[in-house]
Parts: structure tokens; sequence; C-alpha cells
């Protein structure tokens, strides 16, 4: 593994890794040193046009806006509150409110299937998958997974979908409702996310890491 910086809240924006450490704002290009950024552009990246109206939701609920998760959704931007949360929105990208829902149940992750476009979550005990579709802007449950143990953290990669199992320091694949060993680590990891190339970091007791090629392609 290569060691890439301290840091929390890590997203992705095409093949660049964004994160924090406290009020230091950070982006990771592969190939590339990593590099400190001002707030304007880690904004600019996390939340694109919409950021202004992103920010008054944010203000309105006292939130940091460093621990909202974002992410893009064609051309809108899905928002999900701090974990563990319950609510999420999606905005057009002139900042407009385009939908505000509360799940059933607090959710400890969230990210989108680019291949089907469905919404997955990972609920807040980390035992269930759901994925979800927008129909006229109508979030609808598309299926559930219930899952062997609980997890830590999930992401969607072009494999299929990650899970972190902290406590076993490891990495799970799930594939067709399949659980399967993908990665073993000597320490604690904690979150997981996947670059387009496909590149993947990963949040370790230690810091973050780029995980090298040999490990991933030594499913084990």
């Amino acid at each position: 593994m290569q060691y890439v910086e301290e840091g929390l809240n890590l997203f992705a924006r095409s093949n660049t890794l964004y994160f924090n450490n406290g009020n230091k704002l950070y982006k990771k290009t592969n190939q590339r040193p990593v590099e400190l950024i001002n707030d304007e552009n880690y904004i600019a990246a996390k939340f694109g046009e919409a950021w202004t109206a992103v920010f008054e939701v944010i203000e309105k609920k006292n939130e940091n806006w460093l621990d909202v998760h974002a992410q893009f959704y064609d051309d809108k931007l899905l928002v999900a509150m701090p974990f563990p949360t319950k609510e999420i929105y999606l905005f057009d990208k002139l900042g407009l409110i385009v939908t505000h829902h509360f799940l059933e149940e607090p959710i400890s992750a969230i990210d989108i299937n680019k291949r089907t476009k469905e919404i997955i979550t990972l609920s807040d005990d980390g035992s269930l998958l759901s994925n979800y579709s927008y129909e006229n802007n109508v979030l609808v449950l598309v299926k559930q997974l219930q899952l062997k143990v609980q997890y830590t953290q999930m992401c969607y990669c072009h494999k299929g979908i990650l899970l972190v199992n902290t406590s076993e320091q490891k990495v799970i694949l799930c594939n067709e409702e399949t659980e399967s060993d993908w990665l073993k680590f000597e320490g604690k990891i904690f979150d997981i996310i996947s670059l387009d190339k496909p590149i993947f970091y990963g949040m370790f007791l230690g810091g973050i890491y780029q995980l090298e090629h040999d490990e991933l392609t030594e499913e084990k």
C-alpha cells in the first residue's frame, strides 16, 4: 500500500480523491502528490453549482458541511446529511431542491450504481443493503439484501459492492447477492472508495492509503 495522508470524509470526483484533515483540505490525483487546496476549490468539487443552496440547508440544520455526503447523480446532486441519517436531498444544478426524503431507517453509507443508476444504502447497523430508484422524482425501493454480518462502510465499484469489515480487517465483495472475501489487511480499515480508473483508496487507523495493483488483482 502507498501512504497518502491523514484524513477523513473521502469522496471522489472522476480520477481525483478529496478529503480533509481538520480544516485542511486536500486532493490527490493519480501519479501526482497530495495537494493542499482552498475552500473554494474544495466546495466546488463537492457540491458543484448547487453549493449555495446546499449550504443554506446545512446551516439551518447546524451541521458541518465537511461531514455532509454529496454525489453527482446525472445532472443533479444527491446529498445526505451526516451519518447516521434518514435524510437525503436531490438538488438540480441551479440549487433548487427537486426532492427531500426521510428514509424509514437511518443509514451509515450511500452510493450510486453507475450502471443501473440505482441508489444503494447501508443501514446504520451495517446489516442491510437497500437499492432505490428515482421514478418521476419519487424515491422507490427496488430491493433489499440482508447481509451475513454487520459492516462499517460500503461503496460501489466496477466489480460490485465493497463492504468494509473493520473488526476483521478486511473488505468483502458483494456481487449477485453473494458475499466473498476480497482483500485482507494487517491493520484496521474504516472506509474504502473507488475512483474511475479504477483506483482504490482505503482509510485506515494510520491514515489514507492507495491500494496497490497486486493487492487488487489477488482476490483472496
